[in-house]
């Protein structure tokens, strides 16, 4: 992998010690929001087999609003786990999981859409998978709507 997906995946990635543990270089600083340095890094994570640009782009878009509200729609939730559900990538799910982690309060209806959908990777034999994974259902389990 080049150097900028991975500096962007130690960037993007809130389970540090998920990917500490898997073998993963340490967290560097957070990217900057310049649209052509976003664009780059999806095109890099595209090149790589996670996810495409456009989903790359649209994911950030969706964890800035979260970060910033809290919240996420019903709209962004149900894109978010169709993403969760069709990649192949242990990258991308620890991306998705790791943004739903940051919804607080969470209504009841998302909280159990959500813990239907990371099911799965509770038993994975990916490690990242099974590490984001377990995360997420333990937030999950702390968060009341």
């Amino acid at each position: 992998m080049n150097k900028r997906l991975l500096t962007a995946m130690g960037a993007s990635i809130l389970c540090a010690t998920a990917l500490t543990g898997a073998g993963l270089a340490q967290q560097a600083p957070r990217q900057q929001d310049d649209p052509k340095q976003i664009a780059a890094i999806g095109m890099d994570y595209q090149r790589e087999g996670v996810m495409s640009q456009r989903d790359y782009i649209r994911l950030r878009k969706i964890t800035s609003s979260v970060r910033a509200a809290h919240a996420i729609s019903s709209s962004d939730l149900n894109w978010s786990l169709a993403l969760l559900k069709r990649s192949p990538s242990p990258l991308a799910h620890a991306r998705v999981m790791a943004m739903l982690g940051l919804v607080h309060p969470m209504p009841a209806t998302q909280r159990k859409e959500i813990s239907s959908a990371i099911a799965p990777f509770l038993s994975s034999k990916d490690k990242l998978d099974r590490l984001a994974a377990t995360r997420l259902q333990r937030r999950l389990q702390a968060v009341k709507s």
